[in-house]
């Protein structure tokens, strides 16, 4: 918390005077960059139930429709509870619209927007991979949580939480036998669970 604003700025006009590029970013500018980027990181839950690389996850229809189910329900809860996510990339209301374009367009559009590694893993799949605990709880939990606080409701996001837990769980009772926990999993299995 910066006690006077006028001293930070012009603190920020000598660094640079230095050499030093600052940008003076305000608190609710950083809410609203926080917001953008959960938004984004939606994705890791997909990619992790499909066990494959970024690239080959968002290369599947079904998949970036799944993301794009938990992208718009997250839209539906920023609006209930007053919050406009930065544009990070892309246009944060658009990304559903983009998600669901037939794959050919999305991945030409894609291949402008942001290049991904070929081998490129969420960090979320790579727990999985390794039997750890994920992020999930703040990830689309906190998708959930939003939606509580603003008396709304998030059951895509709340599923897809359930969801990952019982992986969890299997991990836990099965070690990384994917055989036995029968993952990864189909998109089509997990639109079933997620009601879509």
């Amino acid at each position: 918390h910066v006690a006077n604003e006028d001293n930070f700025k012009l603190f920020c006009k000598l660094l640079k005077a230095t050499g030093i590029q600052t940008n003076v970013v305000t608190s609710k500018s950083i809410q609203e960059i926080l917001y953008g980027k959960l938004l984004i990181n939606l994705f890791n839950p997909v990619n992790a139930l499909s066990g494959v690389s970024v690239p080959d996850t968002l290369a599947v229809y079904k998949w970036r429709a799944i993301y794009a189910a938990c992208w718009q329900e997250a839209l539906q809860v920023y609006e209930a509870a007053g919050i406009n996510p930065a544009k990070i990339k892309a246009n944060p209301k658009l990304m559903p619209t983009l998600l669901r374009l037939p794959s050919w367009l999305f991945l030409c559009i894609q291949f402008f927007i942001a290049k991904t590694d070929k081998e490129a893993k969420s960090s979320m799949l790579q727990d999985f991979l390794n039997g750890n605990k994920t992020e999930i709880d703040f990830i689309n939990g906190q998708v959930v949580k939003l939606a509580e606080q603003n008396g709304t409701d998030a059951p895509i996001n709340k599923k897809m939480v359930s969801l990952i837990h019982s992986i969890e769980a299997e991990h836990d009772k099965n070690g990384n036998d994917n055989e036995k926990m029968g993952y990864p999993l189909t998109p089509i299995e997990v639109e079933k669970y997620l009601g879509l």
